[in-house]
């Protein structure tokens, strides 16, 4: 997908409304025999497609070999199902925010009140699914 030719929308958006809409273009496609994908289109699609990565950080999948060799994830930050935190299911990309089980904290969080369940953390917003 080229990311420069598409235009931003607020929210959520269809594919195929959004990205390869068919009713109004041509879109290419190509038939790929064997491959892998993660999908990472909805908050629970983008949770089990991040942790997929760190499940099989030691495969020679291409896109987990892609993510190391570029520096997009750094092996020697991962502990079990976790990435730079000591918490379980935690994925944290910050320092300025403490560590949270079921979580992925993608910056720093002014977020009071944190519940229990699986998360992602942003800003002062806390979407839970």
């Amino acid at each position: 997908i080229n990311l420069e030719k598409l235009s931003p929308c607020l929210g959520e958006s269809n594919f195929f409304e959004s990205v390869a809409n068919y009713k109004k273009a041509n879109i290419i496609v190509q038939n790929i025999e064997k491959s892998n994908y993660w999908d990472f289109g909805t908050l629970p699609r983008y949770w089990n497609s991040i942790f997929s990565i760190l499940e099989n950080i030691d495969s020679n999948e291409p896109f987990v070999e892609f993510l190391k060799s570029n520096k997009g994830i750094i092996t020697k930050k991962i502990k079990g199902n976790s990435y730079n935190s000591d918490k379980d299911n935690c994925i944290n990309l910050t320092k300025d925010i403490q560590e949270i089980e079921n979580a992925i904290i993608l910056n720093a969080s002014k977020a009071s009140d944190i519940k229990t369940g699986k998360k992602i953390i942003w800003n002062d917003l806390v979407q839970y699914f």
